[in-house]
């Protein structure tokens, strides 16, 4: 069972920021209609805040690109207010708010957004906390993924994610 969590989390390495667009920044990049739109707004994007991200009426692919051209500050500054969205929006009790509270520490003060990152360190982490989500607090893998490893808004405790089309 343990063996299968520990693949299921280096699958995803999706728990915590960058996971699914850091990894498939180089997927992404490589098709012609992201690479030409994130070139077209290069400037735009260096600027751009979560806010903004989840305003583009572009598909998932372009917001994926968009998310692994932004630099290492701005990749932290859009999980934090992610994790504070989060944190903000629903009832949670006093075990799951110090979980997502754990998160946000980590998002502040780690340096999974930097480029030296250890990524011994951030797997660690990464398991340890989705670990920890589903075995203790009951959450489904589905609502960990929604929490730590989309950029797009929560919509419910179950995990559901409001798409901007």
């Amino acid at each position: 069972m343990k063996k299968r969590i520990v693949f299921f989390m280096v699958i995803c390495l999706s728990l915590l920021p960058t996971a699914i667009y850091a990894q498939g920044q180089q997927q992404v990049c490589n098709t012609s209609v992201e690479d030409t739109w994130i070139k077209e707004n290069k400037e735009k994007i260096k600027t751009m805040t979560r806010k903004d991200w989840l305003a583009l009426k572009e598909n998932e692919n372009i917001k994926k690109a968009v998310f692994s051209a932004f630099s290492p500050e701005q990749k932290q500054k859009f999980w934090e207010d992610k994790t504070l969205e989060v944190i903000n929006q629903f009832e949670w009790n006093d075990k799951e708010k110090a979980h997502l509270n754990s998160l946000l520490e980590h998002i502040r003060n780690g340096n999974a957004f930097s480029e030296d990152i250890n990524n011994e360190e951030f797997l660690e982490f990464t398991i340890k906390w989705s670990e920890y989500a589903t075995n203790e607090l009951k959450w489904s893998r589905r609502l960990v993924y929604a929490i730590a490893g989309d950029g797009n808004r929560l919509k419910n405790k179950e995990g559901e994610l409001i798409l901007n089309k």
